[in-house]
């Protein structure tokens, strides 16, 4: 594993609004070295459901973020779509960072 060239290096920064039907996180990006999605809910009952398609569900994910949690994409790990189902609706959002080696 290379380190994160920080003088190229960007980052974007994105709030993703809870919904209970399937909304894309975070972008096919083929420069992604990082990912970082919180699960801003200050509800113990609300958790994002995450997967690489549009199908995610609470019975067809890929990993779940629990409330008040963080989720870190392993370095350089997958260019893919993200895509979250929030359990519940309600006014909580997603915290996103992107890296990106410019």
């Amino acid at each position: 594993m290379h380190p994160i060239n920080t003088k190229n290096a960007i980052s974007s920064i994105t709030s993703v609004n809870n919904s209970t039907d399937p909304v894309l996180l975070a972008a096919e990006n083929g420069n992604r070295v990082g990912l970082l999605i919180y699960n801003n809910s200050t509800l113990n009952s609300i958790y994002i459901y995450v997967n690489w398609t549009e199908d995610t569900s609470n019975n067809d994910y890929s990993f779940v973020i629990p409330p008040q949690s963080l989720y870190e994409m392993p370095y350089n790990y997958t260019t893919l779509n993200y895509y979250g189902r929030w359990s519940s609706g309600g006014e909580d959002t997603a915290k996103v960072t992107e890296i990106s080696d410019r």
